[in-house]
């Protein structure tokens, strides 16, 4: 057993040799997901949408709270991965790309909580919902960075 520990941290140290490190040049990110990564969508259009009581916060109490010191619109009392990642490039945290007057200069999160790759269409076609769905789902939010892509990048260079 010693042996194959002595082998794999030889390979280990061969490979973090071969690494180099990567140019951290970013000046932007954009989100896609669900409630990994969702910093406020699903707050935003549930609202508009009539499906929350605007007296009830939501995501409830102690969303937000531990970090951000009040409700934050993510499904987790601290930080999100997503926010972790904008840390590591120095990027201020990520907007809700449904929010009114947010600043998407260093990018914009689509994501939404209980959102889905397949369209919602899929789930209430087959009968597998009760309730309304937000259309929130992969393809609507490349729809909504296809909507936003010129106001939110500077590019005279075709298509991204």
């Amino acid at each position: 057993m010693d042996l194959i520990f002595f082998y794999f941290f030889i390979l280990f140290i061969s490979c973090y040799g071969l690494a180099k490190p990567i140019n951290q040049n970013f000046t932007s990110i954009f989100s896609f997901g669900n409630s990994y990564t969702d910093t406020g969508n699903y707050q935003i259009l549930a609202a508009r949408a009539g499906l929350l009581n605007s007296s009830v916060e939501f995501p409830p109490y102690p969303y937000g709270i531990t970090f951000f010191g009040q409700p934050a619109g993510r499904f987790c009392d601290g930080r999100l991965i997503i926010d972790f990642i904008t840390e590591v490039y120095s990027l201020p945290f990520l907007q809700p790309s449904k929010a009114q007057n947010a600043s998407f200069t260093h990018g914009a999160n689509f994501a939404v909580a209980a959102a889905s790759a397949f369209p919602v269409e899929f789930f209430e076609k087959n009968g597998f919902v009760n309730n309304q769905l937000l259309r929130s789902s992969l393809n609507y939010q490349l729809e909504w960075f296809e909507d936003q892509k010129s106001s939110l990048c500077n590019t005279t260079a075709g298509t991204l």
